[in-house]
């Protein structure tokens, strides 16, 4: 068998011998869905006008729904190459594979990216002894003769790291809007076996003894692939393999050999899930008939798109041409050889040669589109339509593209100087006959040449005023000439103007298009990744990107903007897990006093709210959303002058404020008393109370030390180990529930009780939590709460440092950035949280069981 990408000779017509298999979830069946085989009958095809059409589909990734499309693509495929009107059959199994991409790509394009199809898919054509090869990856064909195999592709291109639409080859049917399928033609010989497989089978069979594969038994062949893929666990895979039959098996009337491809009565064996039904010519006229000869489609989308797509896809046959002579046939192989004089009898059969011989290599097939007004040319002879496309026809040969290159519209590459030709032709013509009419410089008809010829002789004055008045009437050069003409190229430019214009605007739409889908499509690969850092970093440059996309101030490329925009910012929201906050959950209790420095602290208890703000003590009045002093240096409390105010904390029962030298207790009446404090020296970066214990965070000297209840006036214990007292020099905050939490600046959380390190966690949020302000916990409580005032966000952790919630204020609303204090009454689901703006009351959601 010589296979090559150019015509082959014609001949002996065949049946087939096959056998094939499936294996699904453990099952071995001698069906299987991806798998058609049938007999096609074709409108166009000469003579007996029956095809044997061999289809193998394999989905690039295996989802519940590619089976059935893919069963759905093959039935598709059948009916378009049944009813093409085109005899060649290249040009008919192009064309069906171009209509079924087209549907399943729009189809892909409005489904969500993880129930999209994407099919690789081989078709084998069998007419007389013909065979036409159209391929697109992923699956894999191997033709053996001789004992000699021929892999299309190669089967080491199946190892781990090939990947077919990364090697400029064709991709997949539904991935992208155009493919270029590689065809091959081949002249079956007796004994020639075909094996078509799945690619997980072919990426095992690159280390393989082919043994069966090359031999003639497809019945061995299909048994090996079948256990190779038990011994190696390959689930699914499915293979089905071909032979044409010798003649012993073809002079036998109603041969029915197992795995023959037809019964006595014609008709078509069943493969797989897809049943090929054949199609009468003669019926075509009628409309009953062609309703059953047609089988249905079982997905309805499929079925609508191919109605519309059928027609619409065009692939232009092989011109015939004359040319220098050139080889016909180029072997996959080196040691191929066609036979001399066989060729010369297929050249000469094939394309009419003359009596020297001389004919050129046929041009290579190459997929084209036609054009809209190709149909209505009166005439059915391809040559004929060849001319009636005109500049629309594209071929390999002509400039060195190759048959994978992708073909280029010349009505597109042509239209806009066509447009600017028409115009200054146009132009010229009226321009013309406007000078000729205003200037006729010496143009006489037929009588006054007569006038002329015969002036010696007498005619009556009359003819003289007949041929004067019959004279054609000009435009008398007047003095409005010129304005006639100045508006004319006035016209003109105008119309040169506006074609400019208009091609300028649509190509600057075409850019603003095609930037605003690759900003869409990068959105949508960022969401779909698994590393939340990285999608979101994506995410944050394609706002860059999207800015710089000029919209010419244009609202509809304004809208289209930022409804995009709006989508990043939901994407970023989904990727960190953020969930946003209305008006309805903000509200801002009282506003900041004004501009403080320190560290603040916010204080509940006895159903109030407190808050010390450089070192004054505030009381929240809700209801006149206002903060009132209650303390402040200089104040008499307890019959003691006030100093500067270092910390404050919930103390059993009562509202508990200390300086360096004493604190001071706020009884539920407002009465304030005074008692000593040795805390002298100290610069608490945070403090809390446990059991009447006061609990100051040092960060400058890296330690937690206590006073006992009832000892303040003592100097304080140091509370935690020694060996974590280098950590605590990165304290920024500290909350205790029984056990004390301390917020550290890199975003890490300490866990100590009992004054040794429990232990430590890092929140898993996106972005990490580092410079992070404030944590709280609430008695008894079971979350732990962490103010971000980079991020403007509140996160919720479980105790054991898992995220719970993250929540971000909506859009309009008061924003939760430059958060410095945060305390949570987790009865009331309320968060209290000090900004730059003031006191915010935020109701936070009920977490989800």
């Amino acid at each position: 068998m010589t296979i090559s990408r150019e015509r082959a000779t014609a001949g002996l017509g065949t049946g087939t011998v096959w056998a094939q298999f499936g294996l699904r979830d453990g099952e071995r069946d001698d069906d299987c869905p991806q798998i058609a085989l049938g007999r096609v009958a074709n409108r166009a095809g000469a003579g007996a006008a029956h095809d044997y059409l061999y289809v193998i589909c394999e989905p690039v990734e295996l989802t519940a729904r590619a089976v059935p499309v893919g069963a759905s693509v093959i039935a598709a495929i059948r009916d378009i190459y049944r009813e093409s009107d085109r005899d060649d059959p290249v040009a008919a199994i192009a064309a069906a594979l171009e209509a079924a991409n087209d549907v399943l790509y729009a189809k892909n394009r409005a489904t969500a990216p993880d129930l999209r199809v994407v099919l690789g898919v081989t078709c084998l054509v069998v007419r007389d002894n013909d065979l036409v090869i159209c391929q697109v990856p992923p699956t894999q064909t191997i033709v053996a003769q001789n004992g000699t195999p021929i892999a299309l592709p190669e089967l080491e291109s199946w190892l781990d790291d090939y990947q077919p639409h990364q090697q400029g080859g064709p991709s997949g049917l539904g991935l992208q809007e155009r493919i270029e399928p590689q065809l091959f033609r081949a002249a079956l010989e007796r004994d020639d076996l075909i094996t078509l497989c799945s690619s997980n089978l072919a990426a095992v069979l690159a280390g393989e003894d082919l043994g069966p594969l090359v031999g003639d038994d497809p019945v061995a062949a299909r048994d090996f692939l079948a256990d190779l893929a038990a011994r190696r666990h390959l689930d699914p895979a499915y293979a089905v393999v071909l032979a044409a039959p010798r003649d012993e098996d073809r002079a036998l009337p109603g041969n029915r050999r197992a795995g023959h491809f037809g019964g006595d009565d014609g008709t078509p064996r069943r493969g797989g899930a897809v049943a090929y039904a054949e199609y009468d010519a003669d019926e075509a006229d009628g409309e009953a008939g062609e309703a059953e000869a047609r089988p249905a489609i079982t997905a309805g989308w499929l079925e609508r798109g191919l109605r519309e797509m059928r027609e619409r896809s065009r692939v232009i046959p092989w011109p015939l041409r004359r040319a220098a002579p050139g080889p016909r046939v180029v072997p996959l192989r080196d040691d191929i050889q066609l036979d001399a004089a066989r060729d010369r009898r297929a050249r000469h059969e094939e394309y009419d040669l003359d009596e020297a011989g001389h004919d050129a290599a046929p041009p290579r097939l190459v997929r084209v589109t036609a054009p809209a007004d190709a149909d209505d040319a009166d005439t059915d002879d391809p040559e004929d339509r060849h001319e009636a496309a005109g500049a629309d026809w594209a071929d390999a040969d002509d400039g060195g593209e190759g048959p994978g290159a992708a073909p280029r519209p010349a009505r597109q590459r042509a239209g806009f100087g066509q447009g600017l030709w028409s115009v200054a032709a146009l132009v010229v013509l009226v321009l013309g006959s406007i000078l000729e009419r205003v200037f006729p410089a010496g143009r006489r008809d037929r009588r006054s040449d007569a006038l002329d010829n015969r002036r010696n002789r007498a005619w009556p004055i009359g003819s003289l005023e007949r041929w004067t008045a019959g004279r054609e009437r000009r435009l008398p050069a007047g003095p409005w000439a010129p304005l006639a003409i100045v508006g004319v190229i006035a016209v003109a430019a105008l119309l040169l103007v506006t074609s400019v214009r208009g091609h300028q605007a649509r190509a600057a739409e075409e850019r603003f298009s095609t930037a605003l889908n690759g900003v869409v499509s990068a959105r949508e690969a960022a969401v779909a990744a698994p590393d939340r850092a990285a999608a979101r970093t994506r995410l944050l440059a394609l706002r860059g990107e999207l800015d710089a996309i000029p919209t010419g101030e244009q609202p509809g490329r304004q809208e289209r903007v930022a409804a995009e925009r709006a989508s990043l910012a939901r994407a970023v929201d989904q990727v960190e897990g953020v969930q946003r906050l209305g008006a309805a959950e903000v509200q801002l209790l009282a506003p900041a006093p004004g501009a403080a420095g320190g560290r603040p602290q916010i204080v509940l208890g006895g159903g109030q709210q407190f808050v010390l703000l450089d070192g004054t003590l505030y009381a929240v009045d809700g209801r006149g959303k206002a903060l009132s002093k209650i303390l402040a240096r200089g104040d008499s409390a307890g019959g003691a002058s006030v100093g500067q105010l270092l910390g404050a904390a919930w103390r059993l029962d009562s509202l508990l404020a200390f300086d360096e030298s004493r604190g001071y207790i706020r009884d539920a009446a407002g009465k304030w008393s005074a008692l000593p404090l040795a805390a002298a020296g100290r610069k608490p970066a945070a403090a809390d109370t446990f059991d009447g214990n006061l609990y100051l965070l040092e960060a400058e000297r890296g330690q937690i030390v206590k006073f006992a209840s009832g000892a303040y006036a003592s100097a304080p214990q140091p509370w935690s180990s020694t060996k974590a007292n280098g950590e605590l020099g990165l304290a920024v905050d500290m909350t205790i529930d029984k056990d004390i939490y301390v917020l550290l600046s890199d975003g890490r959380i300490l866990d100590f009780f009992q004054g040794e390190l429990k232990g430590q966690f890092v929140p898993g949020v996106v972005p990490a939590l580092a410079g992070a302000s404030a944590i709280h916990a609430a008695p008894d409580g079971k979350f732990l709460y962490v103010a971000d005032p980079r991020e403007g966000r509140i996160v919720r952790l479980g105790r054991d440092g898992n995220v719970v919630a993250t929540y971000k204020a909506a859009e309009g609303t008061t924003p939760f950035a430059g958060a410095r204090e945060i305390a949570v009454d987790e009865g009331a689901g309320v968060a209290y949280l000090l900004t730059d703006e003031g006191l915010l009351s935020v109701r936070l959601p009920a977490p989800r069981p």
